[in-house]
């Protein structure tokens, strides 16, 4: 296989627009009683509109005060848009916080010819917390941000700047480097490079979740299954818990799952579904069941939505106390740790 084949495989695979599916169904604001939607969109640095909303349940649907003091922005992995992760921002809102999410470049209702690859949720996510913390009545609120995935890598690599206080990065990659290493097989040198400098274009290319936490006085916890089949437990969050679990005991925290593949905040019965559902649009796909709006229309409406996205309350509980918990007594001095981090890494 020629390097320049490489190459467009990731590009017909990542660098293309990723917009709603009419044969899956996504939930809204309208589908849950006393959720409230606000629209507030974000230009980003590359001029595309981000098509984003806030969410929160007025007060006599919340068994606790609403947390006006706080903000969680939620981030969404690749292929998808925000309101695939519609469960997780309900559960988030249900427990009294307000949520902000969007759509990253190229995805659902937010402008862009294509998704530009493995950076743009880092650059994205760099953009909205600008914007937000520019905002008059958000700038004095804590801010957590919580991503999946695409957005959990840009999550656990959020710069400093913003004053995030804590971070929850589900099944996320550690760089755009070790994400290429994971698909390209390490005898395949000059296909991995070629790859690489094609996703290097920007500088989000070269954060690195080893050392990204160094630089900032954040909590967080990072959340992986060890069978995940996209994102590599043993090469991301194993290669993060050797460098980050005894240098940041205090600061940082790690929840590892098993038979959750990727998606560690389902139900194992949800993922039951979840699976069956995807075999059979796969089967549906081949049989041109799926090329009509009526054929579209006929599968989406042949399955328990709400079941196939079940969340797992015990997951969540851990987020949530770990949201609750106090921030950090003393935290790290950033430049001490990044000469310990160099010095580690070149023994």
């Amino acid at each position: 296989m020629t390097t320049e084949k490489v190459k467009q495989m990731l590009r017909d695979a990542i660098h293309k627009r990723s917009d709603e599916k009419p044969f899956l169904f996504y939930f809204s604001h309208k589908d849950f009683k006393g959720l409230c939607q606000h629209s507030y969109n974000i230009k980003s640095s590359k001029g595309h509109q981000l098509v984003g909303y806030f969410y929160y349940y007025e007060s006599e649907y919340l068994k606790t005060p609403l947390r006006t003091d706080t903000l969680v922005v939620f981030d969404h992995g690749m292929w998808s848009g925000h309101r695939s992760y519609f469960r997780e921002i309900e559960m988030l809102c249900r427990n009294g916080y307000i949520v902000y999410s969007y759509d990253h470049t190229g995805c659902f209702e937010s402008e862009g010819e294509e998704t530009f690859g493995f950076a743009q949720s880092y650059l994205d996510l760099c953009d909205v917390l600008s914007s937000l913390k520019e905002h008059e009545k958000i700038k004095d609120m804590k801010l957590y941000v919580i991503g999946h995935s695409w957005g959990g890598f840009a999550t656990m690599n959020c710069p400093n700047p913003h004053n995030v206080d804590k971070v929850v990065a589900i099944s996320g990659f550690i760089s755009v480097e070790e994400i290429v290493n994971q698909y390209i097989p390490f005898f395949l040198k000059k296909h991995r490079r070629a790859v690489f400098n094609m996703e290097t274009k920007d500088k989000g290319s070269l954060v690195d979740g080893r050392r990204s936490l160094f630089l900032r006085k954040t909590k967080a916890l990072y959340i992986h299954s060890r069978d995940d089949k996209i994102v590599s437990y043993k090469k991301h969050f194993l290669q993060l818990k050797k460098e980050l679990a005894s240098a940041l005991p205090e600061q940082v925290q790690f929840l590892s799952l098993n038979k959750k593949n990727h998606n560690p905040t389902y139900t194992i019965s949800a993922l039951k579904a979840k699976s069956k559902m995807e075999r059979e649009l796969k089967s549906a796909h081949k049989k041109g069941l799926l090329n009509t709006a009526e054929g579209c229309e006929k599968f989406k409406n042949s399955y328990d939505w709400y079941q196939i996205t079940e969340q797992d309350q015990e997951v969540w509980d851990k987020i949530l106390e770990f949201l609750d918990s106090p921030p950090l007594k003393n935290p790290p001095d950033p430049a001490s740790f990044v000469q310990d981090f160099i010095k580690s890494q070149s023994n």
